[in-house]
């Protein structure tokens, strides 16, 4: 599609081409006083290989999105002079360099996604407080360095994510001035601290993701009263160096993830905000949902959309000690809990069974004991159960847990029956003091056969004899029953 077809729409405003399947060709010729006057223009995946010219002469345009393109390029100086950006969106590109301290200069931006590019340095000092009206903040997988920026008091972050980078030091703790954050990605750093249980301040705080840090130490209990991480649904702390017991108390803080009500079903969002533009009047609302890539069932899964529903805990690959908490079977709106890959000691809780919405279950690479509960075989929606590698025993609960494959529960030479090939035996003494009907039909007939055969031994030996005086005197008896002639 060539670009120039709109030429001479002069009271156009606002332009959507994002994910079609064309390329956009764009002239580099100056533009003249019939070109569109556009506010928004939106032209993701629309195989752009470099930043359109014509935006060096648009200083109006309020919001820009060229995600999802192939501009392997910096950004431009000129972008300096579009002063009424409110939105810039430039992910999944090929972008390289760093950011310019006069990024700074945008006091009215509201969305700054620079995601999947590879941008790289440290950012500029004056980052994190360069807009009061800043709400998303993405600059995922990339190669910044350094540490994480200071955010001054009263701004509007909703969502950050610094996943994928190669951020340092200690995780900043002027992010409790961030008082509608709902969303922190620090994933994939290089990141050095203990757990950050400053954050449990932040009331809007739903998604916390510190995986595949440093952070180390022991969890401890709140050093404050009041309620910690009071919203928070989705945590993920695996592959760092954490140690000691589970954190007990934070699980007892977490009551948003025991809820189950689906009255106000929703999908996740960053808090919305309007963008009104100054030409027509007119006033969007922007709604940018949280998106997530979480170890469930076994994989890694990207998630466009997260219900508000859903619950997640994984607190996999750390050095955690002690016994799974009963606390745990509380939080009755858990989709997922992996707790693997640590020095966990003890039985499997049977207060799991209360975790009714749990499709995933990873418990595996552990030092659990004893068997199984059978309570477990009520979580109907459990489509992933792993248990292997830990020091279980006894028979596999025999519905729904006996579906899953035999891996599930390799690693543990004390466990049988399906869907293992070795079966359980009944030679060992029963457990309990009655047994069960199987194993008492099994009783009976080891010991009735010995009565039945000596009763009849003496019965074949005195009929014999008397059968023999019998025909001895009638002969004519033996002819009618047996057909028999002397």
């Amino acid at each position: 599609m060539n670009f120039d077809m709109f030429n001479g729409l002069i009271n156009l405003t606002g332009l959507f081409l994002s994910r079609n399947n064309f390329s956009l060709l764009v002239s580099p010729h100056e533009i003249n006083e019939t070109f569109p006057q556009f506010t928004r223009l939106e032209l993701s995946k629309c195989d752009l290989r470099n930043f359109p010219e014509f935006l060096r002469h648009k200083k109006q345009i309020e919001s820009l999105d060229l995600g999802d393109n192939h501009i392997a390029s910096r950004i431009p100086d000129w972008m300096r002079n579009m002063e009424s950006l409110q939105t810039i969106t430039l992910s999944n590109n090929s972008l390289i360099g760093e950011l310019s301290p006069t990024i700074c200069s945008r006091s009215f931006l509201k969305l700054l996604d620079l995601s999947h590019n590879r941008l790289g340095g440290k950012l500029p000092q004056c980052f994190g407080n360069f807009s009061k009206s800043l709400s998303i903040l993405s600059l995922r997988n990339n190669s910044f360095s350094g540490d994480i920026p200071q955010f001054t008091n009263g701004n509007q972050l909703s969502i950050i994510d610094f996943g994928y980078n190669l951020f340092e030091g200690k995780l900043s703790k002027s992010l409790t001035n961030c008082q509608m954050l709902g969303y922190l990605n620090v994933e994939r750093n290089n990141l050095n601290d203990v757990f950050p249980y400053w954050l449990g301040s932040l009331r809007e705080l739903r998604i916390l993701i510190l995986q595949a840090n440093e952070f180390h130490g022991v969890i401890r209990e709140p050093k404050t009263n009041h309620r910690q991480f009071a919203k928070l649904r989705i945590i993920d702390i695996s592959f760092n160096s954490f140690n000691g017991r589970v954190p007990i108390e934070y699980i007892q803080s977490w009551k948003a993830m025991a809820s189950t009500s689906a009255e106000d079903f929703e999908y996740m969002m960053a808090i919305p905000f309007e963008l009104k533009e100054n030409s027509s009047g007119h006033i969007f609302r922007i709604g940018y949902f949280f998106e997530i890539t979480i170890a469930v069932k076994g994989r890694h899964r990207y998630y466009h959309h997260i219900q508000n529903i859903i619950a997640v805990i994984n607190l996999s690959n750390n050095k955690f000690v002690g016994e799974i908490p009963e606390a745990i079977g509380n939080l009755k709106g858990l989709y997922s809990l992996d707790l693997s890959n640590n020095h966990l000691k003890g039985g499997i809780p049977s207060s799991l069974s209360n975790l009714r919405a749990l499709e995933s279950l990873d418990i595996s690479q552990n030092d659990l004991s004893g068997k199984i509960p059978i309570e477990l075989d009520q979580l109907s929606f459990l489509q992933y159960f792993n248990v292997s590698h830990n020091q279980l025993s006894g028979s596999i609960p025999r519905d729904h847990l006996s579906t899953f494959e035999a891996s599930s529960y390799e690693g543990n030479v004390g466990l049988c029956g399906m869907p293992l090939q070795n079966s359980c035996g009944y030679s060992s003494p029963p457990e309990h003091s009655f047994p069960s009907s199987e194993e008492e039909s099994s009783c009976i007939f080891q010991f009735g056969w010995k009565v039945v055969a000596i009763e009849y031994g003496c019965g074949f030996l005195i009929g014999s004899f008397v059968g023999k005086i019998v025909i001895a005197r009638k002969p004519y008896w033996s002819v009618m029953t047996f057909g028999i002639r002397s």
